[in-house]
């Protein structure tokens, strides 16, 4: 399977966001380096698998707005291809539901900061792969460093 880069599109189908079940604790803030993967990414119908792995995400978070930027990671479909590097944008924190972007509404994660140091949820992407586009959804995971 071969993945063009410049192909490398990343789109919100429908998002369904998290409901926040609390918040983090007081004082707490998502703001550092955290790393970023998805153990797998399939998309409908099964065609397609991925896995994202080593994205290294540089947050700040002042009050409800979370930005920053990431970097490095791959992305294997069958064979690796750098995640390249970007702004993380239209970032949100509610309670303990996080929802961002990377560069635009075309990757987003939306799902919870289970504690100062760990979030998870979901994501939608969209790839193209061997030129046809693929809708992928998985589930994320965020580690603090």
């Amino acid at each position: 399977m071969r993945i063009t880069p410049a192909l490398l599109v990343l789109s919100v189908a429908a998002c369904s966001g998290s409901t926040s079940t609390g918040s983090l604790p007081p004082g707490a803030t998502l703001t550092g380096r955290w790393t970023y993967s998805i153990g797998t990414l399939t998309s409908v119908g099964g065609a397609v698998t991925c896995a994202v792995s080593g994205i290294i995400l540089n947050l700040t978070q002042e009050g409800s707005s979370l930005t920053g930027s990431y970097s490095g990671g791959t992305i294997n479909c069958g064979s690796l291809l750098p995640s390249g590097s970007g702004s993380v944008t239209n970032g949100t924190v509610t309670g303990s539901a996080v929802a961002f972007n990377f560069d635009s509404p075309n990757w987003h994660s939306t799902g919870q900061a289970t504690s100062a140091t760990n979030m998870t949820g979901n994501a939608t992407v969209q790839l193209t792969v061997s030129g046809n586009s693929y809708v992928l959804s998985g589930t994320w995971l965020a580690s603090h460093q």
